[in-house]
């Protein structure tokens, strides 16, 4: 550049050079940096160029950013540029792995870098009001001058309501917490209450209806409601070779939630197994417990049939049939199927045993049942 480039110019010594080496940058192209936008990365939402790094290296899928949802809740993850802590792409090892849990738990996640150069754009993009949070992964690097700026920032995001969280913490940015296990039961409680399974002698995991820990995939999500609603909830497994300690246990219930798939309890037990754990139920209920669902209202609700008996309710859907000879399977079903795609089931089973999904190939279906 020459003499009058140098005088007419304001230049300026980025913070961090200290960190590796040292480098000029003139204003006109740092101000020229921040206002240049992406909106390939969020979709719907424009990130000055000079806040994102690489985040799509080629050649290590590792450090891939996972694909962004089409819309929803943005959670930054902050870092800043240079010194030993980065990785070959300009990142602190944790910093895609943190944004791509942020991604997988439903909310969209971008790595930004702050500088005190890039402070009034930075402030705009997390001030969005799409932005929950920030999770701020910032190291050991930031100068006091760029900390402070920093500060501010996070005061301001806090005082907007948005949540700030340290390190890898995402779920005090706003993550909803998910559970894999029964959480803590709370420390008083009103209501006990407790989910009852029951696991088929001889199969895997118990029975399809399982997950490889045992439990049924809805069984321990209900629990958790419940525990979050402020009752305590227990998982109870019904041993029906010890059928009266199972009997003394559950008299201090409140409530009962069974989440045994009807006929079970006669899969490789011998007979009147499922009558004797049916009395105890209806017993509980004399008793004023309550118990979902009933050893009656599985009785009357437990085949699939029952979805035909409610077709013509609010909750029901009119073209439901139940087929019990031949002839009408196949009438009934061309008639239906010409309409709209069909699921059939066998009238009892569940858990995708008997279960088929259907649609019509290479042909339209028709405007209105019956045509």
């Amino acid at each position: 550049h020459s003499r009058h480039r140098l005088r007419d110019e304001l230049w300026l010594v980025s913070p961090l050079v200290f960190a590796r080496s040292c480098f000029l940058v003139p204003a006109w192209a740092s101000r020229l940096h921040a206002t240049m936008g992406r909106t390939d990365i969020i979709p719907g939402t424009d990130i000055p160029e000079g806040l994102v790094g690489t985040l799509y290296p080629a050649d290590s899928p590792a450090n891939k950013l996972s694909k962004q949802l089409a819309e929803g809740k943005i959670i930054y993850v902050i870092e800043v540029r240079g010194g030993d802590d980065k990785n070959e792409f300009g990142h602190r090892p944790e910093v895609i792995p943190t944004a791509n849990k942020i991604i997988e738990a439903g909310m969209n996640a971008v790595p930004l870098f702050y500088s005190w150069g890039n402070d009034e754009s930075f402030r705009t993009t997390v001030l969005d009001p799409k932005v929950v949070g920030v999770v701020c992964i910032t190291g050991a690097v930031l100068p006091s001058f760029s900390k402070d700026q920093l500060d501010k920032v996070i005061d301001d995001l806090k005082s907007a309501g948005k949540l700030v969280a340290e390190g890898t913490d995402i779920y005090s940015a706003g993550v909803p917490k998910r559970f894999n296990t029964l959480m803590e039961q709370p420390g008083t409680y009103k209501y006990k209450c407790a989910v009852i399974q029951f696991k088929v002698p001889g199969a895997p995991n118990g029975g399809s209806d399982k997950g490889a820990d045992g439990n049924r995939v809805d069984s321990i999500p209900i629990a958790n409601g419940i525990i979050k609603a402020g009752a305590r909830c227990d998982l109870l497994l019904y041993d029906y070779q010890k059928h009266d300690e199972f009997v003394a246990s559950v008299q201090d219930y409140d409530a009962l939630l069974v989440r045994i798939n009807p006929g079970q309890l006669s899969q490789g037990t011998g007979e009147g197994v499922q009558e004797r754990f049916d009395n105890t139920m209806n017993d509980l209920l004399a008793k004023g417990k309550l118990v979902w669902s009933s050893p009656s209202v599985q009785t009357q609700m437990g085949a699939k049939d029952a979805l035909v008996k409610i077709k013509d309710m609010s909750c029901g859907l009119p073209d439901t049939f139940a087929y019990y000879e031949a002839k009408e399977l196949e009438e009934g079903f061309k008639k239906s199927m010409a309409f709209q795609p069909r699921v059939i089931k066998q009238n009892r089973g569940s858990a995708g045993e008997g279960i088929w999904l259907c649609w019509l190939e290479g042909k339209d279906y028709c405007a209105n049942f019956g045509d």
